[in-house]
């Protein structure tokens, strides 16, 4: 998996049956600690295995921060790179009531610099993979 993503190829992860599986089984691992009402799926690849683990978990996707409420959320995103954006979306879910878990993406693109930055410092994050 390691190896498709860093070329970028976030799509092969959806159309090759095992790594689809290896990447759910994954997010499996990552979320498995955390009891949470739904998950925020912020990009259309992330979206496809958010639905697969709620299905999985008996909880819903929401596709908009404002959707939220007062619930406990998952996020999961495509990418992680300055970390800028998932942060404001999580803030967005507090703002409206919510709490932020825990935000997971595919991958993080370590140059960017979230982690060094600590901007997301506030919330448990993992990628299935870094580059």
């Amino acid at each position: 998996m390691e190896d498709i993503v860093r070329n970028g190829n976030l799509e092969c992860l959806v159309s090759d049956p095992t790594l689809f599986r290896e990447a759910v089984d994954g997010f499996m691992a990552m979320f498995d600690r955390e009891v949470y009402d739904c998950i925020l799926a912020t990009d259309r690849i992330s979206s496809m295995f958010a639905a697969v683990i709620a299905d999985r978990m008996g909880r819903c996707v929401v596709l908009s921060p404002d959707a939220i409420g007062k619930r406990r959320v998952i996020i999961m995103s495509d990418s992680l790179g300055n970390g800028q954006s998932l942060k404001e979306c999580a803030e967005r879910i507090e703002s409206e009531g919510g709490e932020v878990l825990r935000i997971g993406c595919i991958v993080e693109r370590k140059e960017e610099g979230a982690r060094k930055s600590k901007i997301l410092r506030p919330y448990p994050f993992e990628a299935l993979v870094e580059i």
